[in-house]
């Protein structure tokens, strides 16, 4: 190819233009591998991702046949190879590890002597060594100056991508490693909810034995054990709750109703609360008019939960005031108390787990922390939202609620519907009170306990024989199935969390052995999310009740059974 300079022929330039013009070449080559080598390695964050650009665009630009890097594992600073170590270079290639050990330690260059084609690079970010880098060139030479410096550029932006990639490597661990304590937590919370509401059972039954039998004797004492026992009933379910919703576990059934039916369930949630510190409560909320596609029972969670957060932070005799409205296309509720207020700096982290206002060392407000979590949670899961407003300390608080309005207005029948659902759904989880004069069931029923916790079992059973059914119980699995040999049960109550053969295993056995004439099925568990109800129903079950067990919804499926049998053999407990 032609060229010239000042017009002058190429024969006429002079050797040390040609040697300018050679330089001149030689730095733009130089100058474009760097730029592609350093923009490919600043696209890459992983240590995997920095190797493949080692082997590729930065071997391509030095005319290596392969790299090998190692870097310093802290904090023994002892040199680890990373890159091809699925081939164990280390031991094969003994020539190439000392080459790199000695680029470390030196923090100097290692170039080649024929017939050698090894070059080794310490690695360094100012006075940090961070390894070392070496590669095998395509052909034994002695480099050039500038080939020299070609290499020493080149490894700059690589050890700035090492060490950025480290660290991020150390930061995905890390978080890896928040994420499965987390995970751990959520299981902890839910083994400890569950575990809790096995002791929860039999305390609730003996209360309601006590009941009947000791008739006027200590109402005052039992009626503090009974509201401590719901107190603990609700801590134990805001315990699971949380479990549920972080682990994505919560499902919700919803339907189109009036907020009105939520606020009226809230109520009756959070009436005890109001009613023992004497809070005054106004209520202003249309009973049609503000239609939701809810599930009821959570946002009735959700609206009590700020209830009782006003009554528990209201001196005793407060007012609590709660309002709703339309808004373009929205529905907002306010939970209003004259109470201690918030401080500033709380605002922003009231919604958040375990956080609590200031309380007094003898935690005369009690609970866990939890309730705002929860009922933001909820909202949040319907798309809505809630958010706390105070002007400080002793003005009071103000609880809002965000939800989008149906875009049509309920048919009686829908709501009708939709109540007597939501009713069965907080039956089957623990839901209202006991029935308190409900009458015995007119048949005598044989049934079938069986419960590895010996309290839960024989309170349980207690509570069947005084309404003069016959009872018979198991502790487990094999137990239950030599029992029904003498005992042939019209009903069978089965813990799911049996020792030996599970409630699952248990109810297809005991179906097979009583095939002739099979009981009705119900599974006793402390799980009662709609994925469990599932479970059991897959498994036969004809129902599913939570610890601790609902006597009013017991007594209602042993009401429903009209087959009657004769007094049991004296031998009903194993």
């Amino acid at each position: 190819m032609q060229s010239a300079v000042m017009g002058e022929p190429p024969s006429s330039l002079s050797a040390q233009e040609v040697e300018r013009r050679a330089l001149a070449e030689l730095a733009l080559r130089h100058l474009t591998r760097l730029q592609r080598v350093s923009s490919a390695l600043s696209e890459v964050v992983s240590l995997c991702d920095v190797c493949q650009v080692l082997r590729s665009e930065l071997a391509e630009a030095l005319a290596a046949e392969r790299a090998f890097v190692a870097l310093v594992r802290e904090p023994n600073g002892l040199l680890m190879p990373i890159l091809d170590t699925a081939e164990d270079w280390r031991s094969q290639r003994a020539d190439v590890w000392q080459e790199l050990e000695r680029a470390y330690q030196d923090r100097e260059s290692r170039w080649p002597t024929l017939p050698s084609r090894l070059v080794a690079l310490p690695l360094t970010l100012g006075p940090r060594a961070l390894g070392a880098v070496a590669f095998e060139l395509e052909r034994a030479c002695e480099l050039e100056p500038g080939d020299r410096a070609l290499f020493e550029d080149l490894v700059r932006p690589l050890a700035l991508a090492l060490d950025r990639a480290r660290l991020y490597e150390l930061a995905r661990q890390e978080c890896d490693r928040a994420e499965e304590a987390n995970r751990a937590k959520d299981e902890f919370l839910a083994i400890l909810g569950h575990e809790l509401r096995n002791p929860l059972a039999p305390i609730l039954t003996a209360l309601e034995l006590m009941r009947v039998r000791a008739g006027d004797v200590a109402l005052e004492e039992r009626g503090v054990i009974e509201r401590q026992l719901h107190h603990m009933v609700r801590l134990v379910d805001d315990l699971l709750d949380v479990a549920r919703i972080t682990r994505g576990a919560l499902r919700l059934s919803r339907n189109r109703v009036e907020l009105a039916r939520a606020v009226e369930r809230a109520i009756e949630m959070a009436s005890p609360m109001l009613d023992a510190r004497g809070h005054r409560l106004t209520l202003s909320v249309q009973r049609e008019g503000l239609p939701v596609d809810i599930d009821t029972h959570r946002i009735a969670q959700a609206i009590a939960n700020l209830l009782m957060n006003s009554a528990k932070y209201t001196p005793s005799g407060g007012n609590i005031e709660l309002s709703a409205r339309r808004q373009n296309g929205r529905v907002l509720l306010d939970v209003r108390d004259d109470g201690i207020g918030i401080e500033p700096a709380l605002l922003s982290q009231i919604f958040e787990p375990f956080v609590q206002r200031k309380q007094a060392s003898d935690r005369s407000h009690g609970g866990l922390g939890l309730g705002l979590t929860i009922a933001r949670r909820l909202l949040e899961l319907h798309g809505g939202a809630v958010a706390a407003a105070s002007a400080g300390p002793g003005c009071g608080s103000t609880f809002s609620i965000d939800l989008a309005l149906a875009s049509t207005l309920l048919a009686s029948d829908a709501g009708a519907a939709s109540a007597s659902n939501a009713a069965e759904r907080v039956a089957g989880e623990g839901g209202p009170a006991l029935e308190r004069d409900a009458p015995p069931s007119s048949g005598v029923v044989r049934v079938l306990v069986v419960d590895d916790n010996v309290d839960a079992a024989e309170m349980l059973a207690e509570a069947l024989r005084v309404n003069g059914h016959v009872v018979g119980v198991a502790h487990d699995g094999p137990a239950a199935l030599s029992l029904v040999g003498e005992f042939q049960p019209d009903l069978a109550l089965l813990d799911i969390g049996l020792p030996v053969m599970d409630g699952f295993d248990l109810a297809q056995r005991l179906k097979r052995r009583l095939s002739a004439r099979p009981p009705k099925f119900v599974a006793i568990t402390g799980y009662g999310q709609p994925s469990d109800r599932a479970r059991s129903k897959q498994a036969g079950f004809d129902e599913h009740l939570v610890k601790p067990v609902d006597l009013a919804r017991l007594d209602a499926i042993v009401r429903g059974l009209s087959r009657h049998s004769e007094p049991a053999p004296p031998s009903t407990r194993r």
